[in-house]
């Protein structure tokens, strides 16, 4: 807006021009980004959007660092957590003794704010494998077939290893522990089958298998078969 002065005098009308500039004070209220990190980047439910307004995130880590940044460079954000021990808001937030919920309220030019909330937990560790039953060898039991190794029923999904061993007598079904007495590792045999040799006959096999998660790990070793014939 110009605003035109005139004044008069002695000498004359003075004639003075003023500018003056009028703004509407922004209502933009939003973040840009929103992110959580605990050394690497956590995954949000429900994905980063501006419009909304209410997200949660777990960690394997106890420790976890919130960064935002807003839509405005005229907006103001601050942020807060309920965590006792964090010495410095949103930053090491500690979730090893409970839940934590992260407000960030973003003050617009105008004075309007928007509250976003994020509400962090730890996921509880993982158990290791847990074998339950029915692990056994199959296949024909001959010189030139091949065996197969059934892993059973397991709870918390594993991943297996099998290692076969070539034993001098029957034996039983056995959690953990050294192998069998009288069993012997056979040389590369570490797949899901085995194909028997002539090293084998009159020989009982089984199979060690190894149940691995990122609990740990769970070794069983199979009822052995009947001799090789």
């Amino acid at each position: 807006m110009t605003v035109v002065t005139k004044t008069g005098g002695v000498g004359g009308t003075t004639k003075r021009t003023y500018t003056i500039e009028i703004y509407r004070a922004s209502t933009v209220k939003t973040l840009a980004t929103l992110t959580a990190n605990n050394g690497s980047a956590m995954t949000l439910s429900p994905s980063f959007s501006p419009t909304t307004y209410t997200y949660a995130s777990s960690s394997l880590s106890s420790l976890i660092d919130v960064a935002y940044t807003t839509t405005s460079g005229f907006a103001d954000a601050d942020c807060a957590d309920d965590d006792a021990d964090s010495a410095t808001d949103c930053q090491d937030i500690d979730v090893s003794d409970g839940d934590v919920e992260v407000t960030i309220t973003v003050t617009a030019e105008n004075g309007d704010e928007q509250v976003y909330t994020l509400n962090l937990s730890e996921v509880p560790p993982v158990p290791a494998p847990d074998y339950l039953s029915r692990a056994s060898v199959r296949g024909t039991v001959a010189v030139g077939k091949v065996l197969t190794a059934s892993v059973g029923t397991w709870r918390y999904q594993p991943e297996y290893a099998f290692n076969w061993y070539r034993c001098n007598s029957s034996v039983s079904l056995q959690r953990g522990g050294e192998a069998p007495a009288g069993c012997e590792g056979i040389y590369l045999a570490t797949g899901s089958t085995y194909r028997l040799t002539a090293n084998d006959r009159n020989k009982f096999i089984l199979v060690q298998i190894i149940g691995v998660n990122a609990g740990g790990e769970t070794v069983i070793y199979t009822n052995s078969t009947r001799a090789v014939r």
